[in-house]
C-alpha cells in the first residue's frame, strides 16, 4: 500500500495560503485527520480495483469500447473512454445499496479486460503488468479540508514500495466540482506502455462533472421496529423483476423475486433477527391478494404497492417472538380465495 504520509503531502502541500504559527498547530491537527482519511480511501480504492477486475469475466454492469473513443457518464461524471479500455460502473463493482450515501466508488476505468479474479492476487505471472487504471469516489460534503476546485494542478507522482504491486507509480487526488467534492486514483504499473500513460492521463484531465444521478440513500418500500431493532426494506433493483434490500445496523439482506403467477402467488425471503427473537419476512405477492397474516396468529402484513406499471404488490411481514422457524401465511384473494403458504424463517422461497 502507499505510504500515506507522503500521499498526503504530495497531495496537500501547497494548497492554500501559508499558515501563521496559530494556523500551523491547527493544520497539524486537520492533516492528522487528513491522514487517517486518505488511508482509508486508499485502501478503499485497491479493494475497488480487486472487484473491478474479478468482474470483467462476470458480465455485469461493463463497458469496453470498440474503435472510436466512446463518452460515458456515471453518477455526473463524464469521462472519454479510450477504444478497448473497460470502464467499470458503481452498479457493477459493488453491490446496489453502496451507490449512493457520502462515500461511495463511482468507477474505474483501465486498459486491460478479461482478468481472472484469481489475476487480482499474486499470481506467478502477472497479467496486469501492462495495466493503467482510473478510480473515482464520491466525498463527503464535509470533507476537511476543503478540496481544490477542479482542474487541479499537476499532481505528485509516488511508487508503491511493498507487496506484490510493489513498483507500481501512482497519484492521488481530491477535487471539488459541481457542488461535489471526489477522490481520484490513478495507477501505472511497471510495463505500461508511454502511449497508455499518456492516454490515462489525457483521459483523467479531461473528466467533466455534474450533480450526481445516485440518491442519497436508497427510496425505503417501509420502516419498522420489530423486537427492538429498527429496519427498512429498500428496492435495489437488479436483473429480477423485483429486488428487495433488508437494512439493520449497517447490513443488508437480499434476495431477487419473480413474478408471483397463479400458481404461485407469493414468492418470499426472511431474515431472523440474532438471538432469534425477531424476524421479518417479505417480499412480492399477486395484486389481486388483499390480505396476508399468520396462520392462527395475530400478526399481519402489510403489502406494498409498487407503481401503475408494476402487476404485482411486495410485502413485508414482521413476526415478535417467533415459537417455531416453520410457519403458515394464509393469502386472502379479493375472490375469496385463501391458499396456505409454508415458510421456513431464516430461508427463502424456493
Amino acid at each position: 500500500m502507499p505510504n500515506v504520509q507522503e500521499l498526503f503531502r504530495s497531495t496537500t502541500d501547497g494548497i492554500g495560503p501559508e499558515p501563521g504559527f496559530s494556523e500551523r498547530l491547527e493544520l497539524r491537527r486537520r492533516r492528522h485527520v487528513q491522514r487517517r482519511r486518505i488511508g482509508a480511501y486508499i485502501v478503499g480504492a485497491a479493494v475497488m480495483v480487486a472487484f473491478a477486475f474479478a468482474l470483467a469475466r462476470g458480465g455485469l454492469d461493463r463497458d469496453r469500447t470498440g474503435t472510436d473513443p466512446t463518452e460515458r457518464t456515471v453518477d455526473g461524471v463524464t469521462v472519454t473512454v479510450p477504444p478497448g479500455w473497460r470502464l467499470v460502473s458503481c452498479g457493477a463493482m459493488a453491490p446496489e445499496q453502496h451507490c449512493y450515501g457520502e462515500e461511495y466508488p463511482i468507477l474505474v476505468l483501465s486498459n486491460v479486460g478479461g482478468i481472472r479474479s484469481s489475476d487480482v492476487g499474486c499470481p506467478t505471472e502477472n497479467p496486469l503488468a501492462q495495466a493503467v487504471v482510473l478510480l473515482v469516489q464520491n466525498l463527503p460534503a464535509s470533507y476537511e479540508p476543503t478540496p481544490p476546485p477542479w482542474p487541479i494542478r499537476s499532481p505528485s507522482m509516488g511508487t508503491l514500495e511493498d507487496g506484490c504491486r510493489a513498483g507500481w507509480s501512482y497519484f492521488q487526488v481530491v477535487w471539488a466540482a459541481a457542488d461535489r467534492n471526489f477522490n481520484g486514483v490513478v495507477l501505472f504499473a511497471p510495463d505500461a506502455s508511454r502511449s497508455d500513460r499518456a492516454r490515462m492521463l489525457e483521459t483523467f484531465t479531461g473528466m467533466s462533472f455534474g450533480p450526481s444521478s445516485f440518491p442519497e440513500r436508497p427510496l425505503a418500500l417501509a420502516t419498522g421496529v420489530t423486537a427492538g431493532r429498527r429496519w427498512r426494506l429498500v428496492e435495489s433493483g437488479s436483473d429480477a423483476p423485483l429486488s428487495l434490500d433488508l437494512y439493520q445496523g449497517g447490513r443488508s439482506w437480499g434476495f431477487g423475486f419473480a413474478a408471483p403467477t397463479q400458481d404461485r402467488p407469493m414468492e418470499w425471503g426472511s431474515h431472523v433477527f440474532g438471538g432469534g427473537d425477531g424476524a421479518v419476512v417479505y417480499g412480492v405477492v399477486a395484486d389481486d391478494v388483499t390480505r396476508v397474516h399468520l396462520e392462527g396468529k395475530t400478526e399481519e402484513a402489510r403489502i406494498l404497492e409498487l407503481g401503475p406499471d408494476v402487476s404485482f404488490n411486495a410485502f413485508v411481514l414482521e413476526i415478535e417472538e417467533p415459537s417455531d422457524r416453520e410457519i403458515v401465511v394464509i393469502l386472502e384473494h379479493g375472490d375469496g380465495e385463501t391458499a396456505r403458504v409454508p415458510i421456513t424463517l431464516g430461508g427463502r422461497s424456493s
